[in-house]
């Protein structure tokens, strides 16, 4: 069909100024910018006056991977005008995964991505398996994938704590270049996450490798965001270096207020890095607080082989546990020592009897069962399979501000949809645009539009998307920049934004007046175009 978008001003994703102009959009691509009341006609009108037309936004952290599989609808993303989600990150994910593994796998996983959806069955042991299910489902979004590196180590070495040898680095560095063949968007990992933890710089440079010679990203959640940040990012930048690789940094950010001032630092080493050639992005959530599994509270030796509920519920490893999340006694990046207890809050379980603890800190459950808060804690991990999530205070306004400022930082929601979710599930694009543009002022709209669109359509080698010009294709936001809002908060989280009025993919209208339109669908599987 045609699509006229009438009467609005242009954002173009190129951080460009706004410029009056409609758009006629025939089939799935733009097919003519024209010049204000052109009188040109089409089946379909959008009336965009005193609204923004911009390309659709790209969440390039994403963790929509398995309940996407359900119907192909994930409908806060909608709501805040994303057209296209990056799934596959943390270095954890669905693809590939050897059905031996699944089960154990799948639990592992749902702190991050919740239960696997009743009725889907989850067999996926390639990245092309993949694809294939989330087409399956007509999704109503665009999806690309990262190959996650735990499941490249949990194929070839399982759930060891030990540096690959030659054999299996090679037949990680196989089963990665099958993956980016098959159309993977990059590489990612999460140096806090078992099994990825346990691999060493050198294991990093050599995947790099691969990832450089198809040209796409390393994409890092980095082994240390707090204390030891410093020499963290000296690890990743030491691997992009060797390899030539494109280093995109997760949820950039250094935690705690105690080590504000190696912001400057941080940022000194990424910047001299790019002066010397290595490529280097990173994407950013607008909040202070973060969100994952609780599991990852607890010190990454005692989740080895796959042992630990086990060494949760041994009172010998469960007194060597406390002493770590005390006081620090093993290198790892410790969430308790920078967040505080209190700053701990369980986000889900899956378990009726326990939904008392959602929206409760570490302390306040404690208090309820009669325990130490860390006892009380372990015993939830182990009643729930470690199926638990969980919101954790972590970062400063200071430097979230200042890192939202650069214009190789990308936004995204990092949403984990299960239970009562963080607010960026429903809110952080709206969010940036009202708060931080509009109110606040820490950076221009310009600006804001093409860190959500064109930047990461350039990291990610989404062709002829993130910009508004003639021959791309029609993922479009109209919203009002007036009113744009994320109406989503920690206590309750669970409220679409204000002011998206219209979200095309493809073409397809899938929002018009703020109302969902789910019954043609444009979304598509998206590859690297190299």
């Amino acid at each position: 069909m045609t699509i006229l978008i009438h009467g609005g001003r242009i954002l173009d994703g190129t951080g460009s100024n706004a410029y009056a102009a409609d758009l006629l959009i025939k089939d799935d691509r733009i097919a003519a910018i024209l010049p204000p009341d052109s009188g040109a006609e089409a089946e379909l009108v959008i009336d965009a006056k005193d609204r923004i037309v911009c390309p659709g936004f790209i969440d390039t952290h994403s963790h929509s991977d398995l309940q996407l599989l359900k119907d192909g609808v994930i409908l806060p993303k909608l709501h805040q005008g994303i057209t296209t989600e990056i799934l596959g990150q943390d270095g954890v994910s669905v693809a590939p995964l050897k059905d031996s593994d699944r089960d154990a796998w799948l639990e592992s996983l749902s702190g991050l991505e919740g239960e696997t959806p009743e009725g889907v069955e989850v067999s996926l042991p390639t990245v092309a398996s993949y694809f294939d299910a989330i087409e399956k489902t007509q999704p109503v979004l665009n999806y690309a994938y990262l190959t996650p590196h735990g499941n490249l180590r949990l194929s070839v070495m399982g759930w060891e704590n030990s540096l690959a040898d030659e054999a299996q680095l090679r037949e990680m560095e196989a089963l990665l270049r099958q993956t980016l063949e098959e159309g993977a968007v990059g590489l990612s990992t999460g140096l806090v996450y078992i099994p990825c933890v346990y691999g060493n710089q050198e294991e990093l440079t050599r995947l790099c490798r691969i990832a450089a010679e198809f040209d796409v990203p390393f994409v890092v959640h980095q082994r240390s965001e707090g204390d030891d940040v410093l020499e963290s990012m000296d690890e990743l930048i030491g691997a992009a270096e060797a390899s030539g690789v494109h280093l995109h940094i997760s949820h950039f950010k250094v935690t705690s207020r105690r080590n504000l001032p190696k912001v400057d630092l941080v940022l000194q080493k990424v910047d001299e890095a790019k002066a010397r050639g290595v490529r280097i992005t990173a994407d950013q959530y607008p909040y202070i607080m973060g969100s994952t599994m609780l599991g990852r509270v607890i010190p990454p030796w005692a989740h080895a082989d796959g042992k630990l509920l086990g060494n949760l519920a041994d009172p010998v490893i469960r007194e060597k546990i406390r002493e770590d999340i005390l006081y620090t006694t093993t290198k790892w990046d410790n969430t308790i020592s920078i967040c505080t207890q209190e700053q701990i809050f369980v986000s889900s379980v899956t378990l009726p009897k326990n939904e008392c603890f959602v929206g409760k800190n570490i302390v306040e459950i404690g208090e309820m069962v009669g325990k130490d808060p860390l006892d009380a804690m372990m015993d939830l991990l182990i009643e729930e399979d470690n199926h638990v999530g969980m919101i954790c205070g972590d970062a400063t306004e200071e430097c979230m501000r200042r890192i939202q400022r650069r214009s190789d930082v990308c936004g995204c929601t990092d949403g984990l949809l299960g239970g009562k979710p963080h607010p960026r599930v429903y809110g952080a694009f709206p969010r940036v645009l009202g708060t931080y543009v509009r109110e606040e002022k820490n950076l221009p709209i310009e600006l804001a539009i093409y860190k959500m669109t064109g930047l990461p359509a350039s990291i990610f080698h989404l062709k002829d998307r993130g910009q508004i010009r003639e021959g791309a294709f029609a993922d479009i936001v109209v919203f009002d920049p007036e009113t744009v809002w994320g109406n989503a908060d920690y206590l309750d989280p669970m409220h679409y934004a204000r002011g998206i009025d219209a979200v095309l993919v493809n073409g397809v209208p899938a929002l018009l007046n703020g109302k969902e339109q789910l019954d043609v669908r444009g979304g598509r599987m998206l590859k690297p175009h190299r």
